[in-house]
């Protein structure tokens, strides 16, 4: 009797670490189906890229740029590639994406297209030249966006963009300091003139 007693109790031991060790498991396997997840909404970014850029099935301008960007962000090479071609778009919010995504990159050519960009006709493209400049911190870029302060005609969401990339990419205290500054200080003339 002691002899089964103890069998079940052991059993039963077993059957309780189990399920401990499956709870436990239970998370791992809900972060590969993540990655999985993930490796998906890739694979299909780059289907979405490989789609024409007009006419029939044709993908809307704001899912090329998320794709652009998602892969992008991950330092995508056809992204890279794809962000070149279409930073010379007739389509302004085309070339939004294309610039904004370039700024994930650090190699010579890819910088020097967003750098162009921030001269480009329509004021959206260079919001989000501004922005893409923000995506990484080195004294080139820092460089570009210290000469924009200089710049007139920039609207508030230039500026606001400009602030907050110079406060993320500044290797320099006097750069972070320079775009908190200018931060506040439009902060506080918009509250006084409302």
């Amino acid at each position: 009797i002691l002899i089964g007693v103890l069998i079940v109790g052991l059993g039963g031991y077993l059957v309780m670490r189990t399920r401990e060790a499956d709870r436990r498991a239970a998370p791992v396997k809900k972060f590969i189906s993540e990655q999985e997840r993930v490796a998906e909404g890739l694979k299909e970014d780059k289907r979405i890229l490989s789609l024409p850029e007009e006419g029939v099935g044709a993908p809307a301008t704001a899912v090329v740029f998320g794709a652009l960007i998602r892969l992008a962000s991950r330092q995508d090479q056809f992204a890279r590639q794809e962000a070149l071609r279409r930073a010379t778009s007739k389509n302004p919010a085309m070339r939004e994406g294309a610039v904004n995504a370039l700024g994930f990159f650090d190699d010579e050519e890819a910088l020097s297209v967003v750098i162009k960009s921030l001269t480009d006709p329509a004021p959206s493209v260079r919001t989000h030249a501004i922005e893409g400049l923000g995506h990484r911190m080195d004294a080139r870029r820092e460089k570009a966006l210290m000469g924009m302060l200089q710049k007139p005609g920039m609207n508030d969401q230039q500026k606001i963009a400009l602030y907050a990339a110079l406060i993320k990419t500044s290797a320099s205290p006097a750069g972070k300091n320079r775009g908190i500054s200018e931060m506040v200080r439009l902060g506080v003339s918009k509250g006084n003139s409302e």
